[in-house]
């Protein structure tokens, strides 16, 4: 009974130390997403806080009006490039993500399913 026992407690142990292997995957996967969609954010607030005081002053002291007709188009096109842009690295981290997700922790799910059905084949060995 007690070698059984051994063998039942050491079987949990091995299932759940890979469960948490890939939890971690998963979560590592999860951080690297969020960090790069927030990093992106924080360098968009910072970039429009500078790109809105570079125009904010052009416009304020600029005495040529069609010079000023010309720096609100300008900051239109800026405004419009930049969103697309910062929507593109989030969209992108999404889709590494994704892809991420489907080549490594799908791979990882399966050896984990493969190792626990595995796990029951092996023979009992003495502790």
């Amino acid at each position: 009974m007690r070698k059984l026992n051994a063998y039942r407690i050491l079987a949990n142990s091995t299932v759940q130390k890979r469960r948490m292997e890939l939890y971690e995957v998963r979560n590592r996967a999860k951080l690297l997403e969020d960090t790069v969609s927030g990093s992106a954010s924080a360098v968009e607030k910072m970039h429009r806080a500078i790109s809105n005081t570079t125009f904010s002053l052009v416009d304020r002291f600029s005495k040529d009006d069609e010079f000023r007709k010309n720096a609100h188009k300008a900051r239109k096109t800026h405004d419009n490039a930049s969103k697309k842009v910062y929507h593109a690295v989030r969209t992108t981290s999404k889709a590494v993500h994704i892809l991420a997700d489907s080549l490594f922790i799908t791979k990882a799910e399966k050896r984990v399913i493969l190792q626990k059905g595995n796990g029951a084949k092996q023979p009992d060995k003495d502790p």
